[in-house]
């Protein structure tokens, strides 16, 4: 599958995970999600095109609230003033497989809770507050893994990966085969030590809005 289809089912399982309207063609590539949200109205996914044809498209879109996610380095491409550039993101991808998660800390225990387009697992500690998450957008043939976060007290116990692979077996119930996410620099190093393939960089950017 080539960047633009992998791009395309990203949007799409990230706008599965975050619930709302799918992505909108706009040609050439490039689509656009209405998230609706203060200091994030709308998301426009960008091909790789060429620097100067991203930063004009930019330019016509500058608004607050606009974000911009493109197939390219942050560190070849300026943008017009009004963006704000955000740190450089990796989408990686991964072929989903049929293996047991790993072993899970004692005195913690996992919820996994199943949507119509979307899957959550939560791990929670013995407390019964929340020590790990993670959510699935379904897209076809793809399940985007989103939102995984761990609680810094909880951090280096595993439950991170524990809950990306209960969601990647629910996900493969689902029909999936292949998983996306979009990673930060960090994340990039964790995920490609678990065998996740980098696909491209990302250009993340922002035009700020006031939120009250």
């Amino acid at each position: 599958m080539n960047l633009e289809d992998l791009l395309a089912a990203w949007g799409r399982g990230w706008a599965a995970s975050r619930a709302t309207p799918a992505p909108e063609p706009l040609g050439e590539g490039a689509w656009r999600i209405k998230v609706g949200l203060p200091g994030h109205r709308r998301r426009d996914l960008l091909p790789a095109w060429p620097p100067d044809r991203l930063r004009a498209w930019a330019d016509g879109v500058a608004a607050p609230g606009a974000w911009i996610k493109a197939l390219a380095d942050p560190a070849t491409l300026a943008l017009p003033a009004a963006w704000v550039m955000q740190p450089t993101e990796y989408l990686m991808s991964t072929p989903l497989q049929a293996t047991a998660p790993p072993a899970l800390t004692p005195g913690y225990r996992a919820e996994l809770t199943a949507g119509a387009a979307a899957l959550e697992c939560h791990v929670l500690a013995a407390d019964g507050q929340l020590a790990a998450q993670a959510r699935v957008g379904l897209a076809g043939p793809h399940a985007v893994f989103d939102q995984v976060v761990t609680q810094e007290t909880h951090r280096r116990r595993g439950l991170a990966r524990h809950a990306m692979a209960l969601l990647a077996g629910a996900a493969l119930d689902r029909g999936a085969r292949e998983g996306l996410l979009v990673a930060t620099a960090d994340g990039r190093a964790l995920y490609a030590a678990q065998g996740w393939r980098l696909d491209s960089p990302m250009t993340a950017a922002c035009v700020p809005e006031a939120v009250a």
